[in-house]
């Protein structure tokens, strides 16, 4: 009976723990694209230029992979 009282108890705050992680996320990722807006107008880089940079590098590292 006590064994079981203590796993119930542990479960119980594992689930509450993995339900803050899991809320916690979107927040963050909202914060970091709050941040990488302001970042992006004070370098005046528009998010195309950015995103195209971004395949480009991708696509080369690709190739020397092959």
């Amino acid at each position: 009976m006590y064994k079981s009282h203590v796993f119930n108890e542990t479960t119980a705050r594992v689930y509450v723990f993995f339900t803050f992680l899991y809320l916690r996320l979107p927040l963050v990722s909202v914060l970091n694209g709050i941040v990488h807006d302001a970042c992006g107008r004070r370098l005046k880089i528009s998010r195309r230029r950015a995103l195209l940079i971004h395949r480009n590098s991708r696509n080369k590292s690709v190739k020397e992979l092959n």
